[in-house]
């Protein structure tokens, strides 16, 4: 039987093997928007101790309107690259503070960068999936669960009843978990 014309072009186009595997936002450092303050004057002030934080950067200079970051350079002696992203404000109407927003080099505003290949990008300028992207359905329910867990162990100030909430939801995501794997134990009394 022969190979369906587009099949066969399309092969042609990307051959299997030729490109590298699209990177996983969640395996890759990321600069939220939320976790830098910004300024509401219009004086410049450096963090120069970021690197603590994020150690893909060397320092960081924030104003009202820009962002600059600083990335460590590869070679020693040498000054790394500098990226400057504008930022934008959006009124929520909740109280006076605006919520911010980086506008990426695409011009794509993102709450969230990416530190792949040397430099910071949007998830859309490193080409980047999710995870949920990256597994199959019947995976889903582990990868949930799994989640679940690790915001469980660091998240240790939580109420209680959200806690008691949280753990049973994450036993019935490892049942379905379980039951999708058919593993699921049988009862001894059957």
């Amino acid at each position: 039987m022969a190979m369906p014309w587009q099949l066969r072009d399309g092969l042609k186009r990307r051959p299997k093997g030729k490109f590298p595997p699209r990177p996983i936002c969640e395996q890759l450092p990321s600069i939220h928007v939320n976790d830098l303050t910004i300024p509401r004057d219009s004086k410049a002030y450096s963090a120069p101790n970021i690197s603590l934080r994020y150690p893909f950067l060397a320092a960081a200079r924030f104003t009202w309107d820009a962002v600059e970051f600083r990335l460590r350079s590869l070679h020693r002696g040498q000054i790394g690259r500098v990226q400057t992203f504008q930022l934008k404000a959006i009124r929520t109407g909740f109280g006076r503070r605006p919520r911010h927003t980086f506008i990426c080099d695409c011009g794509r505003p993102v709450v969230r960068l990416y530190h792949h290949s040397g430099y910071l990008g949007c998830k859309r300028c490193h080409n980047a999936i999710n995870a949920v992207q990256a597994v199959h359905s019947r995976d889903r329910a582990v990868l949930q669960a799994t989640r679940l867990q690790d915001f469980l162990d660091n998240k240790p100030r939580l109420f209680r009843h959200v806690q008691e909430r949280l753990r049973k939801r994450l036993g019935d995501k490892l049942m379905r978990a379980q039951g999708s794997y058919g593993t699921q134990a049988r009862n001894l009394r059957e």
